[in-house]
């Protein structure tokens, strides 16, 4: 196998094909492939997969599923930023009136939920805020 052949059929391989379609393209066998991508893309962060909110480069474990993400709190940020990409189960949606504010809100999974954020909890449980003078006045 020629080196032109084994940079073209990692690139076929990076672009999604499959081992058959590509040793059809190339004209080699299907296993000679296989072995050129298994030797060539050595591991998955090398063709440009990057952590879906900042791009970072992900560490991926031999064993285990694929990871999108580099770290937990960049997990949260991408799913926040993109609600419409989620798929609930129909029954574990539930819409609430905030206790605290009044406004509508969807809660998954947690139907005794009551408040909408956890500033709107502090609110409704602590109404008044003293201020730094008054607590200092108190404590003197």
């Amino acid at each position: 196998m020629t080196e032109l052949q084994k940079q073209r059929i990692v690139a076929l391989r990076r672009s999604g094909l499959g081992y058959k379609k590509i040793a059809a393209v190339v004209g080699v066998s299907r296993d000679s492939v296989r072995y050129c991508c298994k030797n060539s893309i050595a591991d998955s962060t090398s063709d440009g997969e990057g952590c879906r909110m900042c791009g970072g480069s992900i560490e991926h474990s031999v064993r285990g599923r694929k990871r999108f993400f580099c770290s937990e709190n960049c997990r949260r940020k991408w799913w926040s930023a993109h609600p419409e990409m989620r798929n609930p189960k129909p029954g574990a949606v539930y819409t609430i009136i905030c206790a605290g504010c009044g406004t509508k809100f969807e809660s998954y999974g947690n139907r005794s939920r009551k408040y909408c954020s956890h500033g709107c909890f502090v609110k409704s449980r602590w109404p008044e805020q003293k201020s730094e003078s008054n607590i200092k006045g108190v404590l003197l």
